[in-house]
């Protein structure tokens, strides 16, 4: 029993070293990389955002937004299908007020996840702001078909009268 005891730390050691190259070449440098440069992003967002804007520090938080805006272009560099950093990007944009850039990286995540209602409304958004209300009207219908929940269904219904409304087009 005692040979056993001290076999296991060695077998798991073993296959350890043997199984981390083969798991990190099935996780691929791609997904990693693509996933830190988002994370990265993140924290230089966060960063200006969070800490430099509140605090009156303009020319800081324009400088985390710049670093934020290559990493989440990194990410999609890596991997043009990584959502979040797609999303992470047009919410960047937004605040930055670059509606056209934010509405681009909105409905590349509206293409990737079609299903996801959520993904809609910050690209009729920033499209409404563009006063693209009619483009923004037509994402606003089109999410309706991502989902059967009776309250997202109402509250769409409410956003979609706004914008006709406003529009002149009710």
């Amino acid at each position: 029993m005692e040979k056993h005891k001290t076999a296991i730390p060695f077998v798991l050691a073993l296959l350890f070293i043997l199984l981390l190259p083969a798991a990190a070449a099935a996780g691929g440098e791609e997904a990693s990389g693509a996933a830190g440069f988002n994370s990265e992003g993140l924290s230089y967002f966060n960063r200006g955002y969070y800490e430099e804007l509140p605090a009156g520090r303009q020319a800081a938080a324009e400088e985390s937004f710049r670093m934020a805006r290559e990493a989440f272009q990194k990410a999609v560099a890596v991997d043009e299908g990584f959502v979040e950093a797609h999303r992470n990007l047009g919410r960047l944009y937004a605040i930055l007020k670059d509606y056209e850039r934010a509405a681009v990286e909105y409905r590349k995540v509206v293409d990737l996840e079609p299903g996801n209602v959520d993904a809609y409304l910050p690209l009729a958004s920033a499209l409404d702001r563009l006063g693209r209300a009619d483009e923004a009207l037509d994402v606003l219908k089109r999410a309706k078909t991502a989902t059967a929940d009776p309250l997202v269904l109402k509250h769409l219904d409410g956003l979609i009268e706004k914008l006709e409304v406003q529009g002149g087009t009710k």
